[in-house]
């Protein structure tokens, strides 16, 4: 019994964690596909989100506690990279957030005209709203 405890304590801490959304928060998440992009940085009104990094396959999600002050419709996200020879990148991307959904961008590499053996430093986006 001593030692079933202190594992449902852990468990139960663990399962509180900041990390997760509170229902009617708003969320973003960055995908990353480009072969060449590291993300290093995001920002958008009243939020920054620096210190991590998105390798192509990875994401990051993160919650938007206090909403979008002036509103949710056609927001700019900056997004900081390191990429094709060039460092801390800015990109611009526009959005749109709503409470209780997760705004979703992904960053994919766009080789039209290009062949497979040449580096691209092109890409797109695309904003879904789920």
């Amino acid at each position: 019994m001593r030692k079933i405890v202190p594992l449902l304590i852990f468990v139960f801490l663990a399962s509180c964690s900041s990390e997760e959304q509170i229902e009617g928060d708003m969320q973003l998440t960055i995908v990353n596909t480009h072969p060449s992009w590291k993300i290093l940085s995001v920002s958008l009104q009243d939020y920054s989100f620096e210190d991590f990094e998105i390798n192509e396959g990875g994401s990051r999600a993160f919650t938007l506690y206090n909403g979008i002050p002036s509103g949710g419709l056609d927001i700019g996200v900056r997004i900081i990279y390191d990429g094709c020879m060039i460092e801390n990148k800015n990109e611009i991307v526009r959005a749109d957030f709503v409470d209780g959904k997760n705004t979703i961008i992904t960053i994919i590499e766009d080789r039209t005209g290009k062949e497979d053996w040449q580096v691209n430093c092109n890409y797109t986006t695309t904003v879904d709203l789920e």
